[in-house]
């Protein structure tokens, strides 16, 4: 299994291991400006190509609709309206990032600007989804019957 790995998110960490400079910018307080070095691109484009951790996930809302059948009818639909409400927000921000980066045409599949706009497509996805299902619970609720999954 090997050593523990160090947290690559903590500023310490990935200092100390070199992977990325700190310099002090201008400014009435100590401002740190952040630089890859390249042995910190060489421990990135490894940790790119090797297999990711299978993903745990952990949705406190999904463990809430699990257990609404104890709330009132209202309650229950307002718990998920409000989730709803949540994920139309962020949907209508990444739809305003997506104009965004789309504004010169479509990235090229090899640069990083595709990577970026890669990953917001699946953001982009998941709010859809997200909020499809709510429209789904609510249906259920409102009808206030046994329901059947979507076709």
């Amino acid at each position: 299994m090997g050593p523990p790995q160090p947290d690559a998110t903590n500023a310490t960490t990935v200092t100390t291991t070199r992977r990325v400079r700190a310099d002090i910018g201008p400014g009435p307080r100590d401002n740190r400006r952040y630089a890859i070095t390249r042995a910190g691109l060489r421990a990135l484009q490894e940790w790119l190509a090797s297999t990711p951790a299978p993903s745990v996930e952990r949705d406190e809302f999904i463990v809430r609709v699990w257990s609404m059948w104890l709330l009132e009818s209202e309650s229950a639909r307002s718990m998920v309206k409000d989730h709803r409400a949540e994920h139309r927000k962020r949907l209508e921000a990444y739809g305003l990032m997506e104009q965004e980066m789309l504004q010169d045409g479509p990235p090229e599949s090899n640069s990083p600007a595709f990577a970026a706009y890669a990953a917001l497509r699946a953001g982009l996805s998941y709010e859809r989804h997200r909020i499809a299902w709510c429209d789904w619970v609510l249906a259920a609720l409102a009808d206030d019957v046994p329901c059947r999954a979507p076709q």
